[in-house]
């Protein structure tokens, strides 16, 4: 129980069958708590009911005090600003031509009060809504999360942290906010955040035989609250027999000091790790620190290894970046995350993730560090040809299709569907709605064996191409439509026979036809057998027919894309 409760509530507790309805009453629980100094989240707005006849209520301002003032703060429950304090005041002609008075500032008692958050109040015609103070926001650049209803933050190191969360239901609305960005920003402001409270409880048991009068009032205080508690009988309705009232307010210190953002390009010393660079005769790995400024470099030989020092690591670590396409833009070249950092890449023939120590350290935080640091492996074969050309040679180099098969396929993607623009007016595939763009951002070669990773990268081939045929293009080019008869006296059964029917117009030749169409058949069958239903013998049949049967999911992925992708490309000349 909370030290602020008067110990006649604490004796009565402990003798008297009525122990609840008084512990209850007198908020023991929520006083317990101690919101005001939790390490984690504070309460510094809410209008709240329960079905338990109870309700709260707290606002918050910022206060600038002494020792005297805050003692003088603290010494009684009285507000001294009311919710709207915050709220520009309306004009009035001045009286003995004083300046205009915004409102947004009182002194009081040696207490500067200013606004944190305030009521606003649209006379019933939208919900009454509290609502923090901008300076804060934009202080921290918070930015609104709608589907989650909070605000976050990205600090300097790329970090995405929630800083305030905010509950809204027909009964409650309630602000938290994340205690150690609230203290940060008193501390840079030099003052503390007061709480102001209004709680209320109601029951149906009479509490008459603990009070032995009408009411009682107690003050419970200690060095960061004060409160009064009304407990009473004599308001009485609809089966109510007993009501409280807690009000008061409390405080939330700031830090001693304000985290401070200097401009620095320098990591400190401790924000790099080791690395696994090799093996040594005795079979024990090499490691060395990634540090930037202590590796060799073509200019001095510091007995280290040389910042260009290929480092190895398993494609799995790509994952964490395809899984999140709004923070990282993850290729077969390089990743980069917003504009925080972006570090280059290369697949060895070994199936390899390669990059260069110095790279590391360079430009991977210290967080991503570890995170790459599961991954690293010992070196296992070289590095690629087109990157050592590149990156040795100064020469102009490009990966092979089967070394980036997803790099040449967006290519020759994008190639086709501008050609088809400049000559038809519209695209050969539909553009993809907005909340699918990540389905052709992060299509990938599987970096797992699991069937769950191959079918979402078949679903999202799918859905980028055979799916996204564009059917008004296709029905004005050939004339025809879904169910007419094709040019194999056959119907048109669906969006693939119609894109069959274009080329038939332009390409003679039958079996070259059905050679461009077959990988866009590959994947229309593996999404039906595969992810569109349960898994069949139809799968096994459908993997045989192509080829892909004993191969593993990566390759079988590899396969198909760079069939598409070469279809892909002859489409795009036969098409010109």
């Amino acid at each position: 129980m909370d030290n602020r409760i008067p110990n006649i509530i604490k004796d009565f507790e402990k003798t008297n069958l009525n122990k609840s309805e008084i512990d209850f009453l007198s908020f023991n629980d929520w006083l317990s708590e101690n919101n005001n100094v939790q390490k984690d989240w504070v309460v510094f707005a809410q209008s709240k009911e329960t079905e338990k006849l109870e309700s709260y209520f707290i606002t918050s301002c910022l206060i600038k005090v002494n020792e005297q003032s805050l003692n003088q703060f603290l010494s009684d429950s009285h507000w001294f600003i009311n919710t709207e304090f915050g709220i520009p005041e309306k004009y009035q002609k001045p009286y003995e031509n004083k300046e205009y008075d915004d409102g947004l500032k009182a002194k009081l008692n040696g207490v500067i009060y200013t606004p944190f958050v305030f009521k606003r109040y649209f006379y019933g015609y939208v919900p009454d809504r509290f609502q923090i103070i901008e300076h804060f926001l934009l202080y921290y650049n918070c930015f609104w999360v709608e589907d989650k209803n909070e605000y976050q933050t990205i600090n300097d190191k790329g970090e995405i942290k929630t800083v305030i969360k905010h509950i809204k239901t027909q009964k409650e609305e309630t602000f938290l906010i994340d205690t150690h960005t609230l203290k940060d920003y008193l501390a840079v402001k030099g003052v503390y955040l007061a709480r102001f409270h209004d709680h209320r409880r109601q029951s149906k048991n009479d509490i008459s035989d603990f009070l032995k009068k009408k009411f009682k009032t107690f003050e419970l205080s200690n060095t960061m609250s004060f409160f009064e508690l009304d407990l009473r009988t004599d308001i009485q309705y609809d089966n109510i027999k007993s009501t409280s009232r807690l009000l008061g307010k409390d405080i939330v210190k700031p830090y001693s000091e304000a985290e401070s953002h200097e401009c620095s390009t320098e990591k400190d010393q401790n924000e790099f790790l080791d690395f696994i660079i090799g093996r040594d005769e005795n079979g024990k790995e090499i490691k060395s620190t990634c540090q930037p400024n202590k590796l060799s470099s073509y200019f001095e030989d510091k007995g280290t290894p040389h910042f260009l020092t290929p480092v190895y690591f398993k494609r799995e670590l790509l994952q964490k970046y395809y899984s999140e396409p709004k923070k990282y833009d993850t290729s077969e070249n390089s990743i980069k995350y917003l504009i925080f950092w972006r570090i280059e890449i290369d697949l060895t023939q070994e199936n390899l993730i390669q990059v260069y120590l110095g790279d590391i350290g360079r430009n991977l935080t210290y967080n991503e560090q570890l995170h790459w640091r599961q991954f690293n492996v010992v070196p296992k074969g070289k590095i690629s040809g087109h990157r050592y050309k590149r990156d040795f040679l100064a020469e102009f180099a490009s990966p092979k299709i089967e070394e980036a098969p997803i790099l040449h396929f967006k290519q020759s993607f994008e190639r086709l569907q501008k050609s088809f623009i400049s000559l038809n007016g519209e695209e050969l595939f539909k553009s993809l709605a907005k909340d699918d763009l990540h389905l052709f951002t992060t299509l990938h070669i599987p970096v797992t064996d699991e069937w769950k990773e191959l079918d979402e990268q078949i679903l999202a081939l799918a859905k980028v191409t055979t799916d996204s045929f564009n059917y008004k293009i296709l029905t004005k080019l050939t004339g025809k439509k879904i169910g007419d008869i094709g040019m194999n006296d056959k119907p048109i059964k669906g969006l693939l026979a119609l894109f069959y029917e274009l080329l038939s117009i332009t390409i003679e030749n039958e079996d070259y036809i059905n050679s461009l169409i077959t990988p866009f058949n590959m994947i229309q069958s593996l999404r039906s057998s595969s992810v569109a239903h349960r898994k069949s013998k139809d799968l096994e049949k459908t993997l045989k027919k192509y080829n892909l049967d004993k191969l593993s999911n990566e390759q079988k992925f590899k396969t198909i894309i760079v069939e598409l992708t070469r279809s892909i490309e002859s489409i795009n000349k036969e098409l010109k």
